[in-house]
């Protein structure tokens, strides 16, 4: 949200800018945040460094007359006297977002074709002077008028792009857009050809092409197309598809092991180790946690060596979505209580209201939590009644227009392996139920739904799942559709695979803040969180990017067609428990950087903790599915799933080994030195992104630089010290999710058991999972706490072990809730 002082903020931008003064000290004076501050010192300095370079160009220029030397210098000097920030940072500040909007590579653009039509009009009949004011004259009135517009006039192979043959071009997004001029340019640059001559070939593929996507023009620039352009040229292709996801984790876990490698030795020379059992052991386990805290600096190197990756999409926010583009939202949830119905349905409207399309419909699949006898008992009788009965209301007070919130209930039914009542396959049995109501007809909710609810659902063409407390923001569902509605990403299918295009959107995710005022230290125990109600730009996605492939986490839209055709089969029933990532595996998903969904943290560290446990127990059972189709081709997932299930299990490995490492140091009595040194390994991700921030900043003054620093710095610590305090949980929640997985899987029962957030939520009284673990926990650590204390042990062993009796009361301390 923009601030009070928004408006006299702009002024003074606009008047530091137009004096050419520094302003940064206009900014500091108006009460800048920190992305304004640092945004602006970015543009000063760039603004400096093409004047001097301009400059230098006029000054080693041997053209005849003025016109030729400020043509030269023209795509220098467009940047500075405060053109940037005439066409550029006032769009920005007034839109309330200060970066993101409008591409660096698109303002240069517009701002070069700006100053050579002033150069045009002029010719050399004036001073440099004149038509220097003349073009930020030119300038200031640019910047009153659709940007998007006029650049889409300067760019002189934008008139060919409008002519292709599929007409998907002309209905694409800006961002798109850009993303095609980009991709001409080079390969324009690569083919050492004009960008005109790779518009023309590239129409002339797809006008003989007779099918999408082949006959639009973007399947020559960006998709397997590319290698027919560039052999039209006469170029040759030097890179092997079949090998790309083979050398991209390659790179990454090469870049990991030298990065871990170099600060495990590093540490082993400031603690002077020596080759004994014990000093091996701690560097391990040292190593294991080096490696998940340097997962931030491998994604920054090889962020920088590859460009982000443009999710291209048709443009859906003007318009609307076309009743041909339909979209059903999905909220699998179990019934518990009228509290968590209430709730649910509250979200709901806010979807809707986000969403604001008439083709956007809502429906819930529900079912009842697990049972010992057969039937509905009275007070779920009861509670089913009062949800239909909700959305009755709720369509009554539309006043004659379509109902966009339904319901659909299935009974419950005896699963042997389980030994219950429950809802057959939980979350993805529903979804499977859904998907053959619109794609066959078969209707198997046979406990009740809501009138109209089966038309409804026939007439989607996406299905949109979302957790019953995930919150949508403004014009997302719009952009995941218009990314799966684009043609260069429908699924291309080859031997039940896909081998191009993405069967799943997925949108970027982040915890919402409305959700936190039950913990005591969200910023430190919970990390950075966003509001539903804020406008946000485009963020990079590292998978996305380096991977081509976005991870999933629950929350996408897809094809209901194409998730029967990929995933029929494939699926193992009554062992999935966690199943995004095995559904992942083959719908290949596919990152919208501007769709933005909140999702709920659970309310208590019990819930916190239930969650955890189904998580690793869901990892650990991916893990031996897929190692039981490694040697199976016909249903072996691609290679990156199984990086995929790696990378999260080493996530709960670090965190036990952070219990394990300072554990030993314990039991062996080691020096001060050592528990430092580990210390400073779980550190090394925080200060990584400090020193990064403070890179950025460096234009900052020192005193703002303090203001912004000093509580970071404290809080990255502390942060870690509350990972600490819990790491006897996570190391013993993990041995239990072990232990207990492999004796599920071997006797082939309750693989499927756990319990939703809503119902540990509602479960008040009983602290359950976490009293089992940390009581066990706390009574040993203070037990060790007074031997240690006798004997007299390290000051970081006693302040560690202080640190861990605690344990019993973690839900306590870090929220508010009994």
């Amino acid at each position: 949200m923009r601030s009070q002082g928004s408006a006299s903020f702009v002024k003074a931008i606009e008047q530091a800018f137009a004096t050419r003064t520094d302003p940064l000290d206009l900014v500091c004076e108006e009460g800048g945040t920190p992305d304004q501050l640092r945004f602006v010192a970015d543009v000063t300095q760039y603004c400096r460094r093409t004047l001097f370079v301009a400059q230098s160009k006029i000054a080693q220029s041997v053209a005849p007359d003025i016109e030729e030397a400020w043509r030269a210098a023209g795509p220098y000097l467009a940047n500075s006297f405060g053109c940037f920030e005439m066409a550029g940072l006032s769009h920005f500040l007034r839109s309330g977002q200060v970066a993101g909007e409008m591409p660096l590579r698109a303002a240069r653009r517009l701002l070069d074709a700006a100053l050579l039509h002033r150069l045009a009009a002029f010719g050399g009949s004036h001073t440099v002077a004149t038509i220097r004011a003349a073009a930020i004259r030119d300038l200031i009135a640019i910047s009153s008028v659709a940007q998007t517009a006029w650049l889409e006039q300067v760019v002189p192979f934008e008139m060919a792009l409008d002519q292709d043959p599929a007409k998907v071009y002309p209905r694409m997004d800006a961002e798109s857009k850009e993303a095609y001029r980009g991709c001409v340019e080079k390969l324009a640059a690569q083919l050492s050809v004009m960008e005109g001559e790779v518009v023309a070939c590239a129409l002339r593929l797809a006008q003989r092409a007779d099918r999408s996507p082949f006959d639009h023009v973007g399947y020559y620039l960006f998709a397997d197309g590319a290698k027919i352009l560039r052999m039209a040229f006469g170029r040759t292709n030097t890179v092997n598809a079949n090998w790309r996801d083979w050398t991209a984790i390659a790179g990454y876990e090469v870049l990991q092991a030298c990065l871990t490698c170099f600060a495990v030795a590093v540490i082993a020379l400031g603690v002077r180790a020596t080759a004994d059992e014990v000093a091996i052991t701690y560097l391990c386990l040292v190593g294991v946690i080096c490696a998940d805290s340097l997962k931030t600096s491998v994604e920054l190197l090889l962020g920088r060596i590859s460009s982000a990756r443009p999710s291209l999409a048709i443009d859906f926010v003007g318009d609307g979505l076309p009743e041909s583009d339909a979209v059903l939202i999905a909220v699998p949830m179990h019934l518990v209580d009228v509290v968590q119905w209430n709730r649910a349905l509250e979200t709901a409207r806010w979807n809707l209201a986000q969403a604001n399309d008439t083709n956007v419909a809502l429906v819930f699949l529900t079912d009842f939590p697990d049972s010992t006898r057969p039937g509905d008992t009275l007070t779920e009788r009861d509670l089913l009644v009062h949800a239909l009965a909700s959305i009755r209301d709720f369509s009554l007070s539309l006043a004659g227009r379509p109902v966009p919130v339904h319901l659909l209930h299935r009974d419950r039914e005896f699963v042997t392996a389980e030994s219950c009542w429950m809802g057959k396959e939980r979350k993805r049995g529903k979804l499977e139920l859904l998907n053959r109501l619109i794609v066959h007809g078969e209707n198997g909710f046979s406990g009740g739904a809501s009138d109209g609810a089966h038309s409804i659902c026939r007439s989607a063409k996406y299905i949109l799942c979302l957790d019953e407390d995930a919150r949508l923001t403004r014009n997302a569902l719009q952009r995941m559709a218009g990314f799966l509605a684009h043609p260069l990403n429908w699924p291309r299918v080859e031997d039940g695979r896909i081998c191009g295009g993405y069967g799943l959107a997925v949108p970027r995710t982040m915890t919402d803040e409305a959700s936190l005022s039950t913990w005591r230290w969200p910023r430190f125990s919970v990390g950075p969180s966003v509001s539903a109600r804020g406008k946000y730009g485009a963020s990079r996605n590292f998978m996305y990017d380096w991977f081509a492939q976005a991870p999933f986490s629950g929350k996408g839209m897809y094809v209901p067609a194409s998730f029967e055709t990929l995933c029929a089969g494939r699926i193992p029933n009554g062992i999935v428990l966690s199943h995004d990532t095995i559904e992942a595996a083959w719908l290949r998903p596919g990152y919208v950087d501007k769709a933005l969904v909140t999702d709920a943290y659970p309310a208590s560290f019990r819930s916190f903790i239930e969650r955890q446990d189904r998580w690793i127990r869901g990892d650990l059972q991916n893990a031996a599915i897929l190692l039981r189709r490694l040697f199976t081709p016909s249903v072996r997932p691609p290679i990156l799933t199984y990086f995929t299930v790696i990378n999260q299990l080493h996530a709960w490995v670090s965190n036990a080994a952070v219990f394990a490492v300072f554990a030993l140091m314990i039991a062996f009595d080691l020096l001060s030195t050592w528990y430092v040194a580990a210390f400073l390994a779980m550190m090394l991700g925080g200060y990584q992104r400090l020193l990064l921030n403070a890179y950025r900043d460096k234009a900052l003054p020192g005193a703002r630089k303090m203001r912004i620093y000093v509580p970071y710095f404290f809080r990255i610590h502390f942060a870690q010290l509350l990972r600490l305090g819990i790491a006897p949980i996570y190391a013993l929640l993990l041995v239990r999710a072990a232990l207990l997985t492999g004796w599920r899987l071997a006797t082939r029962r309750k693989l499927l058991q756990w319990r939703s957030a809503a119902m540990a939520d509602a479960d008040r009284g009983h602290n359950g999972l976490l009293v089992a673990l940390a009581g066990p926990a706390s009574v040993l650590a203070a037990a060790v706490l007074l031997v240690k204390l006798h004997d007299g042990a390290e000051h970081a062993a006693i302040g560690v072990l202080a640190l861990w009796t605690l344990c019993a009361w973690s839900n306590k301390i870090l929220t508010r809730s009994a």
